[in-house]
């Protein structure tokens, strides 16, 4: 199978020379180097990444006939002005992927922190009602019968140190949940952010 330059290869795949370039530069796109240190491509290689929409002499006539397709726009700049435009869309793209990720996971941990909470709440308030009925039934039996009032203090002190135990599982709950809203936050101020950089600043910055 023959083997093209990065311009034929941009021929025969109806792509711009900065696509093929920005792929041979990530490892998409395999190549080698012929005697003059450029770089050629395997055909079969370019068809394995992009589908071909000509054939080899079809588009060697062409150029060999001088009429190579004129480009206009972006693709007129300077070749390593249009490789770092590839390079930073690829780049653009990238963040942006990484920025949906970062905001579905904070949500995600949100909600199961708020879950949590909602439990905690609820738990909470069984133990308190709970608490509450025993106070009542002490009120009600008389104060004569000593082992009887003993068998209820344990039960008091268990309760209370039960809720002890809850209030402060919620205390930690509730630090939990304000480290991650300090962290959403953060994430929130750090997509802003990137957003509003201009792609030109990015270019050149």
């Amino acid at each position: 199978m023959s083997k093209v330059t990065v311009k034929e290869a941009a021929l025969l795949s109806g792509k711009s020379r900065e696509t093929i370039n920005a792929a041979t530069k990530s490892g998409r796109l395999s190549y080698s180097l012929d005697g003059k240190n450029k770089k050629v491509i395997d055909v079969a290689e370019l068809e394995r990444v992009y589908p071909l929409t000509k054939s080899v002499d079809e588009i060697r006539e062409t150029v060999g006939q001088g009429k190579a397709p004129v480009r206009s726009g972006r693709a007129s700049l300077e070749p390593d002005v249009r490789e770092r435009i590839a390079g930073l869309t690829e780049r653009l793209a990238a963040s942006e992927t990484l920025q949906a990720t970062l905001t579905a996971e904070r949500v995600r941990e949100r909600r199961q922190l708020e879950d949590e909470i909602a439990h905690l709440r609820e738990t909470l308030a069984k133990a308190q009602d709970q608490h509450n009925k025993a106070l009542l039934l002490i009120t009600d039996e008389t104060k004569g019968a000593s082992g009887r009032t003993s068998d209820w203090e344990r039960s008091i002190k268990a309760l209370e140190k039960r809720i002890g135990n809850q209030e402060q599982q919620a205390k930690d709950y509730r630090g939990r949940l304000d480290e991650a809203t300090r962290k959403i936050d953060q994430y929130r101020q750090a997509l802003r952010a990137e957003r509003n950089k201009s792609f030109w600043k990015k270019l050149f910055g």
